[in-house]
């Protein structure tokens, strides 16, 4: 007969598994989710006749979003746009991130997995949308939208062809443009991703819209960008209506 803890699975109780867990000290996700699976297993297989557990698995424990200030948003636009033709000094590329930069910030892009790989024929100024392709990060493709300060921004950019960034010596140009702008300390790669967020459900208050243009979105993570978004509506304005000067 198997077993779990010691206790043959057919007599295995809810009891046992909540016991199981206050033993180990923690309300484990983890731990939840893969014991629920295993009954699921049996009960399919015929091992028992119905599943020992009710309780739902707990929501994972994700910490506030960081997020950029205005003041940040600003001077990292700012210092890409300035910046476009500066070249470091090592290896002489041109710093040339202003695209970077905007996508990031007005479009949410996941830096790794979809900025890294845009072309500039995968953003269309004009309708106003960005092509993501289904073979990336999610199995569905989508467009996300280019609200009208990043349109404004993007006709900025010198170069329109090609890779949105290039790969060469891209990490320490983008930690030149990041220390120029004195956006450098404590910043997380996901940074402008849960800016855009917390910025976009602050200004049109619909959950299901940020959503779709992340391409998708963790319950918890949602929540965190909701309670940010309701304190953020002024900035939130102003990031929307965001003209360079």
């Amino acid at each position: 007969m198997v077993r779990f803890q010691n206790v043959p699975i057919n007599e295995f109780r809810e009891k046992e598994f909540e016991d199981w867990l206050i033993e180990r000290g923690t309300d484990s996700r983890g731990l939840t989710r893969t014991t629920k699976a295993l009954f699921t297993y049996a009960v399919e297989k015929k091992y028992i006749p119905e599943h020992p557990i009710t309780k739902k698995t707990p929501l994972p424990v994700i910490g506030s979003p960081s997020i950029l200030e205005e003041a940040q948003w600003q001077s990292l636009v700012a210092t890409a746009l300035s910046s476009q033709d500066h070249k470091n000094s090592e290896r002489g590329e041109k710093i040339d991130l202003l695209a970077w930069v905007v996508l990031g910030l007005w479009c949410g892009l996941r830096p790794e997995a979809e900025m890294s790989r845009l072309d500039w024929t995968d953003v269309n100024i004009e309708d106003g949308f960005v092509n993501v392709h289904d073979n990336w990060k999610v199995k569905l493709g989508r467009h996300v939208t280019i609200p009208e300060a990043a349109k404004l921004l993007l006709n900025k950019c010198k170069r329109k062809k090609g890779p949105i960034v290039s790969p060469k010596n891209f990490r320490k140009r983008w930690e030149w443009l990041r220390k120029e702008a004195g956006v450098y300390a404590d910043w997380d790669d996901d940074i402008m991703r849960h800016t855009y967020a917390s910025l976009h459900y602050a200004h049109y208050k619909n959950k299901q819209q940020v959503i779709n243009e992340l391409g998708h979105c963790d319950e918890s993570m949602l929540r965190h960008y909701i309670n940010h978004g309701v304190k953020m509506r002024k900035q939130a304005e102003a990031f929307f209506r965001y003209k360079i000067i």
